[in-house]
């Protein structure tokens, strides 16, 4: 008796199941169904705005935790939002929904990526985690997170972070963004505050940065700029902290490029460290030892005593324009200039 009740209640919990789970597949079908022809828009999108897109076929995965595509061999190259004539590669990426998040489509590069760098070997971007998040509702934006980053050619030593974050939206022509990172290592080079960041944080805005390209098109760095610059290209940024060596700051400004694509900027900078700071840009050749002997006694007048034993803090103006730096109206002498990639 006991043996057949017990039978028959899992028939009855057998059918549910078995329903469920044909539901399910069904939805597992669509959703990566639907996932396949939202990459095949956006493949399209992106070569209608001047990219040029090329990816395998894409294949179903994840049953039956997630639905998720798996596209190989994608690279992008081009387009308005790619300063260079270089583009960037990666083996895999894959695309996930899972059941409790519906609406918020999960992007992953599991073997990282390349960027096609001109004129030189492909930097390779590795992490140990590389995700990132973009609604399927809403306003358009995307979110990517990374631990352990490191981006390297092939020979040397390259960029790494134990933690970045960035933040895109677009926003017409304009792309908002936020960056966030934390125990920056530097490739090796005369770095005027040392080889490490221990944090940096900028939120803002880069006008113009998704405006479609002139007609007869930009090939390389140099290009590029040119037509961001002559479409009025400009950077906003409504907050920035960093933290450097011995110098601490925290601040507002906007930067844009002259005509020979040197940087032009102003802002309102809170800073510490600011003696240590002028005295390691000194030893590096970044400022002249004598302006930066004169910005440390001018800077000092303007400062005011740190609080809890904190070092001494200036809230001051800054400006770089014609090659010259100025702070709090100090005129520290000239910079050394940008050099942008050749055009290959």
């Amino acid at each position: 008796m006991r043996g057949w009740l017990y039978a028959r209640a899992m028939r009855r919990l057998l059918l549910p199941l078995l329903l469920l789970a044909a539901l399910w597949s069904g939805a597992w079908f669509y959703l990566t169904g639907m996932l396949r022809d939202r990459f095949e828009a956006t493949v399209a999108a992106a070569r209608a705005n001047g990219w040029v897109v090329t990816a395998g076929a894409p294949s179903r995965a994840g049953f039956p935790l997630r639905a998720a595509i798996v596209v190989p061999d994608v690279t992008g190259s081009g387009g308005t939002a790619l300063p260079g004539a270089g583009g960037v590669h990666a083996s895999r990426l894959v695309l996930a929904l899972a059941p409790a998040h519906p609406t918020t489509l999960a992007i992953a590069l599991p073997d990282g990526f390349e960027v096609l760098a001109e004129g030189g070997a492909p930097i390779a971007v590795r992490a140990r985690r590389l995700v990132g998040v973009a609604p399927l509702v809403g306003p358009p934006r995307v979110s990517v997170e990374a631990t352990d980053l490191v981006a390297a050619r092939a020979a040397g030593a390259g960029l790494a972070a134990a933690h970045a974050r960035l933040w895109l939206a677009p926003r017409g022509p304009d792309l908002g963004f936020r960056v966030a990172a934390t125990d920056v290592r530097l490739p090796p080079g005369d770095w005027p505050l040392g080889p490490r960041i221990a944090s940096v944080l900028a939120v803002g805005t880069a006008g113009g940065a998704l405006a479609a390209p002139p007609a007869n098109g930009v090939r390389g760095t140099v290009g590029w700029l040119q037509a961001w610059r002559d479409r009025g290209g400009s950077l906003t940024l409504t907050r920035l902290a960093l933290g450097w060596g011995p110098l601490s700051l925290s601040g507002e400004g906007s930067a844009a490029l002259d005509a020979a694509l040197q940087p032009q900027a102003q802002g309102r900078l809170a800073v510490r460290g600011y003696e240590e700071a002028l005295a390691a840009m000194a030893k590096a050749g970044f400022v002249a030892p004598g302006s930066a002997l004169a910005a440390g006694f001018a800077l000092g007048l303007l400062a005011r005593p740190g609080k809890d034993g904190a070092p001494p803090e200036i809230d001051v103006t800054a400006a770089l324009r014609g090659g010259r730096l100025t702070i709090g109206g100090v005129d520290l002498g000239p910079v050394a200039k940008l050099s942008w990639p050749a055009t290959p």
